[in-house]
This record gives structure tokens, sequence and C-alpha cells, in this order.
């Protein structure tokens, strides 16, 4: 496969995971 649509996919992974992750962090602060 091409290596940039590649990258591309894995960074919008990346960074969904990364704020789903914060997301849940900060809704387990505001609950405790």
């Amino acid at each position: 496969p091409p290596p940039v649509p590649t990258l591309g996919i894995f960074g919008l992974m990346g960074l969904a995971g990364a704020i789903g992750a914060a997301g849940v962090a900060m809704n387990r602060r505001r609950k405790q």
C-alpha cells in the first residue's frame, strides 16, 4: 500500500486514541 495514505490512517487512529484516552481520564477524574 502507498506509504502516505497508510501514515495518514495511522495518524488519525493515533490522534483519535489519544483524544479518547484523555476524555476517559477526564471523566474518571470528574467522577472521583
